[in-house]
């Protein structure tokens, strides 16, 4: 199965923390797994990616982004192609 989590940053947090605890025990269990950050890595994103998460950052800067808007729904529906259902 493949898992998208799309968060702000994987800054040092609780919310960041259990996104990456997620995403390494779906990796664990077969699962390809990917972290899409909106604004910054952060440093907890070296430890999803020494794991074998797929990261990305997309480097949005505060307020509106057009850019970002556009890029972000391109990787995203790439990596869901095929996919069955989505969680809210």
């Amino acid at each position: 199965m493949r898992v998208v989590q799309v968060v702000e940053s994987l800054a040092i947090g609780g919310l960041e923390r259990m996104a990456v605890d997620l995403a390494i025990s779906l990796k664990s269990r077969g699962h390809d797994c990917f972290i899409y950050c909106v604004c910054a890595a952060g440093p907890l994103a070296s430890i999803a990616a020494a794991a074998g998460v797929n990261v990305r950052n997309f480097g949005k800067e505060p307020g509106f982004s057009a850019r970002t808007a556009c890029q972000i729904p391109h990787p995203v529906t790439d990596t869901l192609r095929g996919v069955v259902g989505v969680q809210d």
